[in-house]
């Protein structure tokens, strides 16, 4: 118990304090700000449409995509009919593999334009590409409309050429509990698991227990 203890705490000047974090941006730190004190609070006075066109503008603004990388639509069939998922290439292409990534939004706002600056960003370190489908939103389209697209979209890799082994699954909040959704559709059809998965702060009880 000590050394956890002194691994979390450092004493200085017979004080606890906690150990030193890494220092965020002047931009990240204004974003963190920003999102606390003027879109958490406005969350609850709006309705889905409003957030979708605001955290669309929104993202437009704060993130910008990395250089040399390519974006392109391509669609896929699901239930629902033909739905699009949006593909990055990074500038120069280093493994033979795909991000298959669900973006967050509460299962209500967000798409892949407004993840498209981050996923870029992971596809050129990466040297990946990357693929965001862009899956039907509640509440007009109640569960388990997504997780069907989810599931149409990861089908469709297969049609596009990669196998299971070739594929790292991810997301962020409501999308990484999709993502996690995603893993159970995958085992009870019986379909080949991907290579990897990588949940941002996901979703996973929504009972809050």
């Amino acid at each position: 118990m000590s050394a956890l203890t002194g691994s979390m705490w450092r004493k200085k000047s017979g004080r606890r304090s906690k150990a030193k974090e890494p220092k965020m941006s002047l931009r990240r730190r204004i974003l963190n700000f920003a999102l606390r004190w003027c879109e958490k609070p406005s969350l609850r006075r709006a309705d889905p449409l409003d957030l979708r066109e605001r955290f669309e503008k929104k993202a437009r603004f704060w993130f910008r995509p990395p250089r040399g990388v390519t974006f392109t639509g391509r669609s896929f069939a699901a239930p629902s009919g033909q739905r699009e998922a949006l593909w990055i290439a990074p500038e120069n292409p280093k493994v033979n593999s795909v991000i298959f990534y669900l973006h967050g939004g509460a299962f209500i706002f967000g798409s892949p334009d407004t993840h498209r600056a981050m996923l870029a960003k992971l596809a050129q370190l990466s040297g990946s590409m990357a693929c965001l489908p862009r899956y039907r939103l509640a509440p007009e389209h109640p569960f388990p409309a997504g997780l069907d697209d989810a599931l149409a979209a990861y089908q469709d890799l297969f049609e596009q050429g990669y196998s299971a082994d070739q594929i790292i699954l991810g997301g962020d909040s409501a999308g990484g509990g999709l993502a996690l959704s995603l893993l159970h559709a995958i085992i009870a059809d019986g379909q080949p698991l991907p290579a990897g998965v990588f949940c941002l702060s996901p979703l996973t009880d929504l009972t809050f227990s």
